[in-house]
């Protein structure tokens, strides 16, 4: 997936992590994480641009129970 947001081409988010989220909404399991992972990359493909290191304090928020 970083290589295709270097290349500004959209990637296979929701094949791989979209596919985490719908079994876990399926069997009612929370994947707060994988979504955010999905969010991000989203945004990113979005934008045009490669995340930074940076938005990992978005998982803060996570931790903090703040979705």
């Amino acid at each position: 997936m970083l290589y295709d947001l270097h290349l500004k081409r959209k990637t296979e988010i929701e094949a791989i992590n979209g596919m985490i989220a719908s079994k876990g909404d399926m069997l009612g399991i929370d994947t707060p994480f994988n979504d955010k992972v999905v969010e991000l990359v989203k945004e990113a493909e979005q934008n045009k641009t490669v995340n930074v290191f940076a938005n990992l304090e978005k998982f803060n928020q996570i931790l903090e129970g703040k979705n």
